[in-house]
């Protein structure tokens, strides 16, 4: 059946629950974001009290993809702080973790998260594409590249990029977009990968569920129609992919009036202040 559609889940509003079952170390609560029947993949936010740690070094076995969105995480000697991300493909060895303040991170497996413990480093065969400690933040926005239905020029400079991992094989991607205060775009859009999402700064408006906050969580299998899309204060997305996105647009006589009544509606100041994770659009 594979993992199935998630609309808008408001993250950081539902409980985090012990882990263990799932795959991830003692001590670890997490939300079940989605889940893949199929595959096991899973998606968790997840969080570590202060001076929470676990002594086993091992590898994971499936690929993982890691981002700190609050505290400090050390992996073996490695400090990782807020915005720092990591891909360790299935069978990366890693050292022991511990956190000094707690922290708060996604977790994005692509098969069942199971770990096996090992005190020296595993062969990996995809060892070569491994990221460790990326300082996201640190980073460079940069022009996203045109696509069908969308020149280069007519992206502007309203929208931004920063892709953290582009896979050589399969063009799966993980990255930032980044759209201006007023930002809007009134076409629908479908892709042919799956997309999963999530707001980490800023409002949103997506088609008819109306306006959405930061910590807001979107799967969608593949070509699933959304749109129209805006924003007020401007937005960051991380956002990932199963191959190389594509856009199939459809222009649509209702989008734009909608549009319109978002950008002009008073703004909620408790949606100004809903930042549970900071700033990310510098």
């Amino acid at each position: 059946m594979g993992r199935k559609r998630v609309e808008y889940l408001e993250s950081i509003d539902l409980p985090m629950l012990p882990a263990l079952d799932r795959g991830l170390p003692l001590g670890v609560l997490a939300v079940t974001l989605s889940e893949d029947e199929q595959t096991g993949a899973v998606s968790f936010l997840a969080r570590m009290a202060p001076q929470w740690n676990r002594i086993e070094s091992g590898y994971f076995q499936a690929d993982l993809e890691l981002l700190v969105v609050g505290g400090d995480l050390t992996v073996g000697e490695q400090r990782l702080d807020r915005g720092d991300y990591c891909f360790w493909p299935a069978g990366s060895w890693h050292g022991p973790m511990r956190t000094e303040i707690g922290c708060e991170v996604l977790l994005m497996f692509a098969a069942t998260p199971g770990f096996t413990e090992a005190a020296t480093a595993t062969p990996s065969e995809r060892e070569h594409l491994r990221i460790d400690g990326l300082d996201t933040l640190a980073m460079p926005w940069e022009t996203p590249p045109g696509v069908d239905g969308r020149s280069v020029e007519e992206a502007g400079n309203d929208l931004h990029v920063k892709f953290l991992r582009e896979d050589p094989d399969t063009g799966a991607y993980t990255l930032y977009a980044r759209q201006a205060p007023g930002w809007s775009e009134p076409k629908v859009e479908a892709h042919e990968c799956w997309e999963e999402l999530i707001l980490m700064e800023g409002d949103y408006l997506m088609a008819t569920n109306g306006g959405v906050e930061a910590g807001c969580y979107i799967f969608r299998p593949e070509l699933i129609p959304h749109g129209p899309q805006a924003t007020r204060t401007g937005s960051v997305w991380l956002s990932r992919g199963s191959k190389t996105i594509d856009f199939q647009f459809s222009d649509v006589d209702w989008t734009q009036p909608m549009i319109d009544r978002y950008l002009s509606a008073e703004l909620d100041d408790a949606l100004i202040e809903r930042t549970p994770w900071g700033v990310w659009s510098d």
